[in-house]
Protein backbone atom coordinates (compact mmCIF):
# COMPACT_ATOMS: atom_id res chain seq x y z
CA UNK A 1 0.00 0.00 0.00
CA UNK A 2 2.92 2.24 0.66
CA UNK A 3 4.45 1.85 -3.12
CA UNK A 4 0.88 2.68 -4.28
CA UNK A 5 0.79 5.97 -2.09
CA UNK A 6 4.51 6.89 -2.91
CA UNK A 7 4.00 6.65 -6.37
CA UNK A 8 1.04 8.52 -7.06
CA UNK A 9 2.93 10.63 -4.66
CA UNK A 10 5.28 10.89 -7.26
CA UNK A 11 2.85 11.53 -9.88
CA UNK A 12 1.36 14.74 -8.29
CA UNK A 13 5.11 16.03 -8.47
CA UNK A 14 4.51 19.68 -10.83
CA UNK A 15 1.09 19.15 -11.42
CA UNK A 16 -0.98 22.56 -10.55
CA UNK A 17 -1.57 22.48 -6.96
CA UNK A 18 -5.48 22.14 -8.05
CA UNK A 19 -5.06 19.59 -9.44
CA UNK A 20 -2.78 17.41 -7.07
CA UNK A 21 -4.91 18.59 -4.33
CA UNK A 22 -8.20 16.58 -5.35
CA UNK A 23 -5.91 13.88 -6.51
CA UNK A 24 -4.99 13.58 -3.29
CA UNK A 25 -8.14 14.22 -1.74
CA UNK A 26 -9.78 11.22 -3.56
CA UNK A 27 -6.81 8.52 -3.39
CA UNK A 28 -6.84 9.31 0.61
CA UNK A 29 -11.11 8.85 0.30
CA UNK A 30 -10.82 5.74 -1.96
CA UNK A 31 -7.89 4.38 0.88
CA UNK A 32 -10.21 5.01 3.94
CA UNK A 33 -13.24 3.41 2.23
CA UNK A 34 -11.06 0.19 1.08
CA UNK A 35 -9.81 -0.28 4.57
CA UNK A 36 -12.95 0.28 6.22
CA UNK A 37 -15.09 -1.93 3.94
CA UNK A 38 -12.43 -4.23 4.18
CA UNK A 39 -12.38 -4.19 8.42
CA UNK A 40 -16.49 -4.54 8.20
CA UNK A 41 -15.47 -7.76 6.23
CA UNK A 42 -17.18 -6.87 3.15
CA UNK A 43 -16.42 -8.62 -0.04
CA UNK A 44 -14.24 -7.79 -3.37
CA UNK A 45 -17.74 -7.02 -5.36
CA UNK A 46 -19.07 -4.65 -2.71
CA UNK A 47 -15.83 -3.15 -2.48
CA UNK A 48 -15.84 -2.97 -6.16
CA UNK A 49 -18.80 -1.28 -6.49
CA UNK A 50 -18.31 1.56 -3.83
CA UNK A 51 -15.04 2.23 -5.75
CA UNK A 52 -16.88 2.51 -8.93
CA UNK A 53 -19.09 5.01 -7.25
CA UNK A 54 -16.37 7.13 -6.03
CA UNK A 55 -14.43 6.96 -9.43
CA UNK A 56 -17.40 8.32 -11.32
CA UNK A 57 -17.53 11.60 -8.77
CA UNK A 58 -13.83 11.78 -8.94
CA UNK A 59 -13.97 11.99 -12.72
CA UNK A 60 -16.47 14.89 -12.75
CA UNK A 61 -14.28 16.63 -10.54
CA UNK A 62 -11.26 16.22 -12.30
CA UNK A 63 -12.65 17.27 -15.68
CA UNK A 64 -13.57 20.16 -13.90
CA UNK A 65 -10.35 20.89 -12.17
CA UNK A 66 -9.26 20.40 -15.72
CA UNK A 67 -11.25 22.83 -17.77
CA UNK A 68 -10.84 25.27 -14.73
CA UNK A 69 -7.13 24.83 -15.27
CA UNK A 70 -7.72 24.99 -19.49
CA UNK A 71 -9.50 28.30 -19.22
CA UNK A 72 -7.18 29.90 -16.84
CA UNK A 73 -4.63 28.86 -19.07
CA UNK A 74 -6.58 30.41 -22.21
CA UNK A 75 -6.61 33.69 -19.88
CA UNK A 76 -3.28 33.44 -19.42
CA UNK A 77 -2.45 33.66 -23.08
CA UNK A 78 -4.80 36.25 -23.86
CA UNK A 79 -3.43 38.90 -21.04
Amino acid sequence: MNEYHDRLTEMRRGLPPALSESMARHEENLLALVASMNSAGFGEADIRACVQQLLQVYEAELVQVLTILREEGADDHRA
